[in-house]
């Protein structure tokens, strides 16, 4: 991303973005990256994925669990992905990748979950 321009956290899927001229009007009201997420506000299915996630990360071992092991469809994958980017920027469990912690804004690959250090 341009480092001049403000960043924020989309409140759905958990990316960042950066500042684009049409919401110059309202810059502190956007929440979301895109309509798509707009559209898809997390609900209760969003919510019942976050709690599979917290219930995988209280028996993990230390090392964490990989997340892709939580699918239970290939369509569900970017979702749960999705669920877990919220949970970490919350400070609810940590995401692994070659066993040190990634910021959940830049998840990219396989990623494993474990409690927040």
């Amino acid at each position: 991303m341009n480092a001049s321009l403000p960043e924020k956290t989309c409140a759905r899927c958990g990316r960042r973005f950066a500042w684009r001229k049409k919401w110059e009007r309202d810059w502190e009201h956007v929440r979301y990256c895109s309509n798509a997420c707009k559209r898809g506000r997390p609900g209760d299915e969003e919510r019942r994925l976050e709690e599979r996630i917290l219930a995988a990360v209280s028996g993990a071992p230390a090392r964490g669990r990989p997340l892709e092991e939580l699918a239970r469809t290939p369509a569900e994958r970017e979702p749960l992905r999705q669920a877990a980017r919220r949970l970490a920027l919350a400070g609810r469990i940590s995401l692994l990748q070659s066993g040190r912690t990634i910021d959940p804004r830049d998840l990219r690959g396989p990623v494993r979950i474990a409690s927040p250090k």
